[in-house]
């Protein structure tokens, strides 16, 4: 009897998982790396069979994330599709039938078709078999046709042949014949095969995406940033650890204004990272965001902008997964102004021996010449000690110090993304990491009390992660059914978009591949006659599609739920597909909420992948990115990011991916988190966390409906700064979404495991506010230490009279109260998280039973306060008093204590 196919794939994600950490159990790395030489550029493949051959190796097929070096050469068969960008600046898509070898000064093109974006870049020179071709500040389209022509469509800029010096401008088209021979025409006409790549419109552009960057606007405006800041230095910091990494990015601005304005400053995280820290930094001392509630914390930053304002508070906020926009006040004149952020992620191991890590700091700055970024002085330091790392390649001609990767450049202007490769020996041992923690000051959330790090370190206990990762084979062609919400809610506008993401999806199918498309309200209706089953994509199929879309109007419900279900239905389970929704994803009837979205979608079969595109100014990117299987959220704001979309939705649908697989590490762990796993990708990881009740895990168990296998686990401890924890929050916090929990519950979670979140941000306070905190923090410790002195004046425990009888302590009972996952989630107005608001009474506290300490302070205690102020204490006992202790002893030696709210010495 034949074993089904899920079962091979789980065979082959259990052969190659764990991939992630085993360097602790090999030899110490050699006391210096070998450097393999500078990288050029990174490609992706897109879809379809594509070989590179890097120099000194066999050819082989691509990773995820490929860095080119001098000499490397592509090979794209017909029908597929890569992405390239030169660390230079110029993106090129080209598309198979092609073959090229990347230079350091050139491209040779030997065969193929490439679209090659150079505006803002170097000049880009093609070295062809009709001879050298320069584009200068352009987008233009290259043909190599098997007949020995090459045609030259110039979009922008200038296009000119070397040899015999014709030069065509935009709109213009150089024909080259094989004799030698050049022509120039206009271009009446010109098809767009890049899927709306080529656009001329000078609002298509996108932002600058992962380098931050800060504008500048008056205090107290709410419109978009007037202009930007100078980056002055930018100081990256990273450490590798096995294969977990923690970057630090410290970026000094200036204000070259001659007003005080307020910075707006915007930045992204690679995706799967973890925001760890926020700062600003004040006369020199580094100081870091607290968590506050989302509205909290903007209504108490805005209370102090303002024209005139003096005072200098910075606010953190969440816009989209691993997308933070932070406000900073104020930059005066020609001031200064440094920020420090940290993020940490687990680096995916790849290859068939799992030997390649790939670290990328995202500063790739696209799109118009007024947004691209200059950085007068960068600087990179990329610790490798713990690393276990051999041999790295390194982009930006960074070079080996010992153990470490430095970079240091002036003047310099990103155009692609610093990456450095880690190899080693490659990784057989299966690993599960574990973490204890212990918070400090700066993980305490605004208005916590003194007592909050010391009551949550002593109630969490450790956790666990493990990473996975797949290795299945690519497919021979994919299956797409695309809806498109049409409903009456829908932005005309978003529409509009949608159709050219529609557009550039279908334009890249290939020969193999198979669509089907839909309009969407209520129901699924196919746009024109045919396109409502999968089938294969030519142009004449495809330009009926696309009419029959335009001419559809608006109307109708929302149901989310039954689009995607019908949609999946018609899924061919012997391919490989998924189902791509286009819309707002605001849901008018059926379910509403994600938590019985998500409820119905689990009915689908485990193998159903579900792509979700974002449109329009008020798409629900969190309920989408919720009901997303495969691939992160598309938010699509124009066609240029339409066609960028469309490339990310196909390679994330090309790659094989195994889907609704769940985990068990034995009964010494809990709450392993995602329940169920996310779709793996073949070649990339994805990890678990989970908390130690136990002795710890020793195996693992993988299941899939009736499949289950099992594998032993090495355990290696590892140092954090509290990444695990802050994962497995924000895991349970998209697990309380999903449940449809309440904002106080969501607040709660996001405090106690010190979140960026859609509910909580991070807010610096004034120097002012900063200095009250301080005095209260001061009085309130004070108050404790008196009450200490007083209560050791009072205990007598060798006396069997002493019956001094007291409820249990508002403090005890509010941490018994919070030693609770999520806490309580059902908070008053005005407190913060469950841990609830120190300076109000907790409501229990009327049913205790009145002791001495609840009295007016009398004149000996003023006096005991004041001496406990200024001196402090010592040798008193444990600042809860005896009540305290003897709770904590009763805790301790539960069979031979009676403990009750009434305590009393017997």
């Amino acid at each position: 009897m034949s074993r089904p196919a899920p079962f091979v794939a789980l065979v082959a994600l259990v052969a190659l998982a764990f991939a992630a950490g085993g360097a602790a159990c090999k030899p110490a790395a050699p006391t210096t790396i070998v450097a393999r030489g500078d990288t050029l550029g990174e490609m992706r493949t897109i879809k379809g069979d594509v070989q590179v051959t890097q120099p000194g190796e066999e050819q082989r097929a691509p990773y995820p994330r490929e860095r080119l070096a001098e000499g490397t050469a592509v090979s794209l068969a017909s029908g597929a599709l890569a992405w390239i960008r030169r660390d230079a600046g110029a993106t090129w898509l080209v598309a198979g039938p092609a073959e090229l070898v990347l230079r350091d000064d050139a491209v040779k093109l030997t065969s193929g078709r490439a679209f090659i974006d150079g505006e803002d870049a170097a000049p880009v020179r093609i070295d062809s078999p009709r001879g050298a071709l320069e584009l200068s500040d352009g987008r233009a389209s290259v043909d190599v046709l098997a007949d020995g022509r090459e045609e030259v469509y110039v979009l922008r800029g200038a296009a000119r042949v070397g040899a015999s010096g014709e030069r065509a401008h935009a709109g213009e088209r150089l024909t080259l014949a094989p004799d030698g021979s050049v022509k120039r025409d206009a271009a009446i006409a010109w098809d767009d095969w890049t899927g709306g790549l080529a656009t001329a419109d000078p609002a298509a552009q996108p932002a600058p995406f992962g380098l931050g960057t800060v504008g500048a606007r008056p205090p107290g405006d709410k419109g978009k940033p007037r202009f930007s800041l100078v980056i002055e230095r930018l100081d990256v910091r990273v450490t590798v650890d096995h294969d977990f990494a923690v970057t630090e990015v410290d970026q000094t601005f200036v204000n070259p204004s001659s007003d005080t304005v307020e910075g707006i400053f915007g930045f992204r995280t690679p995706p799967g990272a973890v925001l760890h820290r926020f700062g600003v930094d004040r006369d020199g001392e580094l100081v870091w965001g607290k968590v506050k509630e989302s509205a909290a914390a903007k209504a108490q930053y805005e209370s102090n902008v303002y024209q005139g304002s003096t005072e200098d508070p910075a606010l953190l906020s969440w816009v989209a997964p691993g997308v933070y926009n932070a406000r900073l006040y104020p930059i005066g004149a020609g001031a200064r102004r440094r920020v420090v952020t940290r993020y940490a992620e687990w680096l995916s191991r790849q290859g068939p021996k799992a030997d390649r890590r790939l670290y990328v700091y995202p500063m790739a700055a696209e799109g118009a010449r007024g947004s691209l970024p200059r950085i007068e002085e960068l600087r990179v330091s990329i610790d490798l000690e713990k690393a276990g790392a051999t041999r790295v390649r390194a982009g930006m001609n960074g070079r080996a110090e010992g153990k470490r990767i430095v970079i240091h450049a002036f003047d310099h202007v990103p155009r692609a993304d610093l990456a450095v490769e880690l190899f080693d020996a490659g990784e057989k041992d299966r690993i599960v990491y574990r973490a204890a923690h212990a918070l400090t000051a700066d993980d305490i959330p605004m208005n916590a009390d003194a007592k909050f790090a010391a009551k949550v370190s002593s109630e969490e206990p450790d956790y666990v992660l493990v990473p996975l990762r797949s290795a299945a084979g690519a497919p021979k062609g994919i299956d797409l059914a695309i809806v498109v919400d049409t409903s009456a809610a829908t932005e005309s506008g978003a529409l509009a978009i949608a159709r050219s993401l529609t557009s550039a999806l279908l334009a890249h199918l290939g020969p193999d591949d198979r669509a089907a498309l839909w309009a969407g309200d209520a129901t699924l209706r196919p746009v024109t006659e045919g396109s409502g089953e999968l089938a294969l994509v030519d142009a004449g199929r495809r330009r009926a599609w696309l009419s029959g879309l335009a001419g559809i109007e608006r109307g109708g419900a929302t149901d989310v739920g039954a689009l995607l279900t019908e949609a999946a239905g018609r899924l061919d389970p012997k391919r490989q597909g998924a189902v791509l929704y286009i819309g707002d994803g605001m849901p008018s009837v059926g379910e509403l909420s994600q938590r019985s979205l998500r409820e119905r979608l689990s009915r689908l079969p485990s193998s159903t992948r579900l792509f979700t595109a974002g449109i329009g100014s008020r798409a629900n990117l969190a309920l989408l990115h919720a009901l997303s299987r495969g691939a992160p959220t598309e938010p699509v704001g124009d066609a240029y990011g339409a066609a960028r979309a469309a490339l990310r939705l196909l390679e994330a649908a090309q790659k094989p991916a195994w889907v609704g697989a769940s985990v068990d590490l034995g009964g010494g762990v809990e709450r392993i988190l995602p329940r169920e796993l996310p779709p793996v990708p073949a070649d990339e990881s994805v990890v678990v966390v989970g908390r130690v009740t136990g002795k710890g895990p020793a195996a693992l168990e993988l299941r899939n409906g009736e499949l289950t296998l099992r594998s032993t686990l090495r355990v290696v401890p590892i140092d954090d700064g509290g990444d695990l924890r802050r994962r497995w929050g924000q895991a349970r916090m998209q697990e309380l979404l999903a449940e449809g929990a309440g904002r106080a519950s969501l607040v709660d979670i996001g405090r106690r495991y010190g979140l960026v979140s859609p509910y909580t941000s991070l807010y610096v306070p004034t120097a002012r506010e900063a200095a009250s905190a301080n005095l209260a923090t001061r009085e309130a410790l004070a108050e404790a230490r008196a009450e200490a002195m007083e209560r050791r004046r009072l205990w007598r425990p060798w006396s069997r009279s002493w019956t001094k009888s007291e409820a249990m302590p508002v403090d005890l009972a509010e941490s018994q109260a919070d030693n609770k996952e999520g806490g309580t989630g059902t908070r008053a107005k005005g407190e913060e998280g469950s841990m609830g608001n120190p300076s109000s009474k907790a409501a229990s506290s009327r049913f205790a039973a009145r002791s001495a300490d609840d009295a007016p302070p009398t004149e000996d205690r003023k006096k005991a306060l004041m001496e406990a102020s200024e001196f402090g204490m010592i040798g008193t006992l444990h600042a809860g008093g005896p009540t305290a202790w003897l709770a904590s002893q009763c805790r301790r030696d539960a069979p031979r204590c009676r403990c009750s709210t009434s305590l009393r010495w017997r």
